[in-house]
């Protein structure tokens, strides 16, 4: 699974990755925000299952994933496609 980024008005744009920041990202650069786009939590009224809520991003809530992994992996081909606005082939 990819994660992509976007540059933007001078901005650099992506979902947030602890190793694509340590070994690709300039450690003099300045970081001026980071903001949650989701939240990926367990549901509590129907245990063992999952949700990813798009909220912060003006997208969806979906609910009923079976594996966090499988939540986490439609959270970052939603941010891509919806949010980032890139192709998830590129």
């Amino acid at each position: 699974m990819k994660k992509k980024l976007k540059f933007s008005n001078g901005e650099m744009i992506m979902i947030h990755d602890d190793d694509f920041r340590a070994n690709y990202v300039n450690p003099k650069l300045e970081i001026s925000k980071i903001e949650r786009a989701s939240n990926v939590e367990p549901m509590e009224d129907k245990p063992g299952l999952w949700y990813v809520d798009l909220a912060p991003v003006n997208g969806p809530r979906i609910e009923g994933f079976k594996t966090r992994n499988e939540a986490i992996e439609y959270e970052i081909n939603w941010i891509n496609e919806n949010h980032l606005k890139v192709n998830k082939n590129a």
